[in-house]
């Protein structure tokens, strides 16, 4: 049997919070019990012995394509590509100084200009 609202009538929506709180209660409570089990402490174990395992591997082979050929030539190749990106950048910020002096100079000429206006109609 419905409550009685003496007149009021409730909003369904907080219903609908009060049910989604609850339901995040329950997941928390769900994952806190699933989290403190031993055999979930166990796999997270297993995972992080795995995963070191493999990162150690990962980094020998790294090592080991490091000092083959083509890891030589990587290196050769992103050395020169280094050396192109300094020479281009350093080119690119003198291009851009002559160009920026040059606008800086465009911009005194043009405000010397409306500093002038003033004293032309005296």
């Amino acid at each position: 049997m419905p409550r009685k609202t003496h007149g009021r009538r409730t909003d369904p929506r907080d219903a609908l919070i009060r049910e989604v709180a609850e339901l995040g209660r329950r997941f928390e409570e769900a994952v806190g019990a699933a989290v403190t089990r031993p055999e979930f402490r166990e796999g997270i174990e297993q995972i992080t012995v795995s995963i070191r395992g493999a990162a150690h591997k990962l980094a020998e082979a790294a090592a080991a394509a490091r000092s083959s050929e083509e890891g030589e030539a990587f290196v050769r190749q992103a050395e020169k590509v280094a050396k192109t990106g300094k020479s281009a950048g350093s080119e690119a910020a003198s291009d851009f100084a002559k160009r920026l002096a040059a606008g800086l100079k465009n911009l005194a000429s043009e405000l010397e200009g409306f500093a002038d206006k003033p004293k032309k109609k005296r």
